[in-house]
């Protein structure tokens, strides 16, 4: 039996390594994975408020302004304001950014299909079970974000990607 801490070293271990792979995978495109990881999940919620993407990101709201600030330059995404609610600020991808969003779920799908090869369906599921199970202890104190992050489609669901 090995220590409950390592877990979380080879979850950190494994989401090191995406990144750099992502990186490099994406950065033909213009994009980068810390761009990358608020886009997809901006595109599963769309209209958002920054809250809420706060929320499943688990950014500081100075680290995902700077980030939204980049990708709405870029003209990825676009800020609007509802005129039932004028403080309030939605977030919504724009037709260049479905492209991109789209050209970057096939480096997505390619990587995610080289590294999981080797794992069963049942094991994949297995996986998937534990961690929305770990997760879900870390988020009980927080049941908005808890049902935000777990329920969020992800690429590869059906969902927007």
């Amino acid at each position: 039996m090995f220590p409950a801490g390592r877990i979380f070293f080879l979850a950190y271990q494994i989401a090191q390594r995406r990144q750099t792979a992502m990186d490099a995978r994406l950065a033909h495109l213009g994009m980068d994975i810390a761009r990358w990881r608020p886009f997809m999940q901006l595109a599963a919620l769309q209209p958002c408020a920054m809250t809420d993407l706060a929320r499943v990101t688990a950014m500081d709201r100075t680290t995902l302004t700077r980030i939204v600030d980049r990708l709405v330059k870029d003209g990825w995404v676009e800020r609007t304001t509802p005129p039932t609610d004028r403080r309030q600020v939605l977030l919504t991808i724009t037709p260049a950014g479905e492209a991109i969003r789209l050209a970057c779920l096939v480096e997505h799908d390619a990587y995610t299909s080289e590294v999981i090869h080797g794992l069963s369906k049942p094991e994949m599921d297995e996986l998937h079970r534990l961690m929305k199970l770990l997760l879900g202890g870390m988020l009980e104190e927080d049941p908005r974000t808890r049902d935000l992050v777990l329920d969020l489609p992800m690429p590869g669901e059906g969902g927007p990607g």
